[in-house]
């Protein structure tokens, strides 16, 4: 897909005359590809970026995205989301844009939840069980550790609470 003049960008990219994209404060200027800048938009909480990319093509369920959101890994954009405690951008991802709240890094079987309570983001949480998320979902990295094994690990009490009321 290419890039839309009238199309109004995240506000850390900027366009250049011929519809290529660039990042504030960086030279590196290359096509407008969605599925890039939703991996990037959705690792900084950036939103309108998010959103942006999602209505122009990008794949919310690609599992694309490595650590810090460049594409070149296993991770989708709610992962990624679940990871920084990004819930607005969370919110977004499973409801207008329909991630799949179950998916998250094919690699090893983790979802967002699992992601979420490792950080003790909460907040990620109650957004995950609201969008459809099984709390009980074991990894498929020989452990088979569910999302309340490492909210317990790692003391994450709101978290614990969370799983426990469910969704909403």
């Amino acid at each position: 897909m290419g890039p839309n003049k009238s199309l109004l960008l995240p506000h850390s990219f900027r366009t250049t005359w011929d519809g290529h994209f660039a990042r504030e404060g960086r030279h590196d200027i290359k096509p407008w590809k969605p599925q890039e800048v939703l991996g990037k938009t959705a690792f900084e909480g950036d939103l309108q970026g998010v959103s942006v990319a999602a209505n122009n093509g990008a794949d919310v369920n690609k599992a694309a995205y490595d650590r810090d959101g460049s594409v070149g890994s296993t991770r989708t954009a709610a992962y990624l989301a679940a990871k920084k405690d990004r819930v607005d951008v969370l919110r977004f991802l499973l409801g207008d844009a329909g991630a799949d709240p179950n998916k998250g890094n094919t690699s090893n079987g983790w979802t967002p939840c699992h992601v979420a309570c490792l950080h003790g983001n909460d907040g990620c949480v109650r957004v995950l069980l609201a969008g459809g998320a099984d709390p009980d979902r074991a990894t498929t990295d020989g452990n088979g550790d569910t999302p309340c094994v490492f909210a317990a690990l790692y003391g994450h009490v709101a978290c614990l609470r969370a799983l426990r009321e469910g969704s909403p």
